[in-house]
């Protein structure tokens, strides 16, 4: 059985992005904005990620929820160049050194359920000196502007990899927002509730990048769970 993680997005508050506010679908309207996730990783599971067996993140929205926007498209597509994720910690035993990409969205595509992120890059490579205690996170559903008004002060401090979220543009890293706007069927999701995700783990997952649909994705064998527990900001529908 495949591994999944099933989170529901409550109110907890904004953590680090003191620049977000929680998003808002309104139930009789088409399209809207849900917010950011902080996804945390377990150091110690990270040591199986490599170049020749990356780690997966596949995190599906709820059903009858579809992304609006296309940012990584298939590998024939456009644009299909993969977006780097920054990775961060808000306290680490030693230095991130991580060199990009380790971690990126390989797909992300308008109509579609689900966004994957790839990671490829054992934690022993990326913190100088290394803890297993150490949490390290990446996050999406962020603007341009919050991911510099966030990461860039902790790239200063050698605790992210990246001072934002970033697609390289064949001479040098440019900031990419990774707002989260979805599709829905007005008038289904119910007023005040809560919408649900899922996060599944997998390694050596193959047509990631090139499948024309969800369904021609070979997930791969389940990983060990590498993520630590959620956090994130409340998307509320409301009337």
């Amino acid at each position: 059985m495949m591994k999944k993680i099933a989170f529901f997005l409550t109110i907890f508050g904004c953590f680090a992005w003191s620049q977000v506010s929680p998003g808002v679908l309104v139930a009789d309207q088409n399209t809207g904005r849900i917010g950011s996730l902080a996804i945390p990783l377990k150091t110690r599971t990270l040591q199986l990620a490599s170049a020749l067996n990356p780690l997966f993140l596949k995190i599906r929205l709820e059903k009858g929820l579809s992304l609006r926007d296309t940012l990584v498209d298939v590998e024939s597509g456009s644009p299909s160049e993969p977006i780097t994720l920054s990775l961060f910690a808000w306290s680490l035993s030693g230095a991130l050194t991580a060199l990009p990409p380790s971690a990126r969205i390989v797909r992300w595509r308008a109509g579609e359920d689900q966004v994957w992120i790839e990671i490829t890059q054992p934690f022993s490579d990326m913190n100088d000196p290394f803890n297993y205690s150490d949490t390290i996170y990446l996050a999406i559903g962020i603007s341009q502007e919050v991911g510099a008004a966030s990461l860039g002060p902790l790239f200063s401090m050698d605790l992210s990899t990246l001072p934002n979220n970033a697609r390289w543009d064949g001479m040098a890293y440019q900031p990419q927002g990774t707002e989260l706007f979805v599709n829905y069927l007005a008038n289904t999701l119910p007023p005040n509730s809560s919408i649900r995700m899922y996060i599944y783990t997998f390694q050596n997952s193959q047509g990631v990048r090139t499948a024309l649909d969800p369904e021609g994705i070979i997930q791969g064998s389940n990983s060990p769970n590498f993520l630590a527990s959620i956090r994130t900001v409340a998307y509320v529908v409301t009337p």
